[in-house]
């Protein structure tokens, strides 16, 4: 009796362990679960950003549930080359409704940026018409504001050829820069992108993509601004964007004569230059550096401290161009070369002095020489005169 109450005792001892062990492993698996929802935050622009591919069709935001409070989405569909998009939209359509769709709206623009032509801003419950764009893009942005959410809307897009009659506008230029410093040139404009606008008579709307290393700024300075058209805003221009070519999001328009320093708030910044046919000649040159702030602590041994609370990459010291805001980083650059021409500049007054006096000894002895002859010459002709006298 004894040894059977001792192996039920014992029995019933791993039988607790086993729970124990159990119950702390479902713990783990838990808090592993709760880290990685933490870590993994659910995207709720995913069903508007992705959609169902296979099916060509987006919706709003976290659908089939109403669309979350305070969202930003933005997606580009893209056709292929010598297509256009035809989009339309199905089921349902229900956004708050307000005058110009201040509060929640659609924005749908023909192109593949922010900037580009505008088609519609929709909301309410009418459904859009159906859209169709000239080119290969369509840009859509979906934004929320902190109030009331409603169910949203279904969309679908299909694929067709362009017609062949109509001139492409579809030039696609883009240009992607990064680096340490760099220069954006109106020339890094692809010919071939440059005569196809000329040849079809559209504008050339080219955008530069600069991105440098994260945590890092960029700065970037005109070296050259020259318009065809300056001060005439709608024919020839620079817009200067952050990551998001969106017009509210605008840092800078640039269409007269001078272009100005402007920074960026991120690792990232858009270029725009925008000109009509009869501007297309107009050029510009701007120098990027990236730079990264120093707050409290201290530029590293790569780096260079431009004495404004910046560091640039050392390998930019006394390049011959101006990294730094205010110039520190081609400061003391020229002190060799000012002590190589002061001593050539000592030798060539050396020389001068030598070749000088060189020169005034010749004409010394010349002049003694002429005088020396003249005097003989008088003595030979007074003597001359004697004797004619005699005789």
């Amino acid at each position: 009796d004894l040894a059977n109450y001792g192996n039920t005792h014992i029995f019933a001892a791993l039988v607790q362990m086993s729970a124990k062990q159990q119950q702390q492993q479902q713990k783990q698996q838990r808090n592993r679960w709760v880290r990685q929802a933490e870590e993994e935050p659910i995207d709720k622009c995913r069903k508007f950003n992705e959609g169902d591919a296979a099916k060509n069709e987006f919706y709003s935001p976290d659908y089939p549930n109403d669309y979350p409070k305070n969202i930003s989405c933005t997606r580009v569909i893209i056709a292929p080359p010598g297509q256009i998009i035809r989009l339309d939209f199905r089921n349902s359509f229900h956004i708050e409704a307000k005058e110009e769709c201040k509060f929640d709206v659609l924005e749908i623009r023909d192109g593949q940026y922010g900037f580009s032509n505008l088609l519609g801003k929709f909301c309410g419950t009418d459904f859009p018409p159906e859209i169709t764009s000239k080119e290969r893009y369509l840009w859509l942005h979906f934004q929320s504001d902190e109030s009331i959410e409603y169910s949203g809307f279904t969309a679908v897009y299909e694929f067709m050829d362009r017609s062949k009659e109509a001139p492409t506008t579809d030039l696609n230029c883009t240009i992607e820069k990064s680096g340490f410093e760099d220069f954006v040139n109106s020339t890094d404009v692809p010919e071939e992108i440059r005569d196809t606008a000329i040849k079809n008579r559209v504008p050339l709307d080219c955008i530069w993509r600069i991105q440098v290393q994260e945590n890092w700024k960029i700065q970037m300075k005109f070296v050259d601004f020259r318009l065809v058209k300056p001060n005439d805003c709608e024919a020839n221009f620079l817009d200067i964007f952050p990551e998001q070519t969106i017009m509210p999001l605008r840092k800078k328009n640039f269409c007269g004569s001078a272009g100005e320093g402007i920074t960026s708030d991120s690792n990232t910044l858009n270029i725009r230059f925008f000109a009509e046919p009869a501007a297309i000649n107009s050029t510009f040159s701007i120098l990027f550096t990236a730079f990264r702030d120093k707050g409290s602590g201290t530029c590293t041994d790569e780096e260079y401290d431009c004495e404004d609370a910046t560091c640039i990459d050392r390998k930019l010291k006394c390049n011959l161009r101006d990294n730094c805001k205010f110039r520190w980083d081609e400061e003391g650059c020229n002190k060799e070369t000012s002590e190589v021409s002061e001593h050539i500049y000592i030798i060539m007054v050396v020389f001068g002095l030598i070749l000088g006096g060189m020169i005034l000894t010749f004409l010394v002895n010349c002049v003694r020489k002429i005088m020396h002859d003249q005097k003989i010459i008088r003595v030979i002709a007074k003597k001359s005169i004697k004797c004619a006298y005699k005789g």
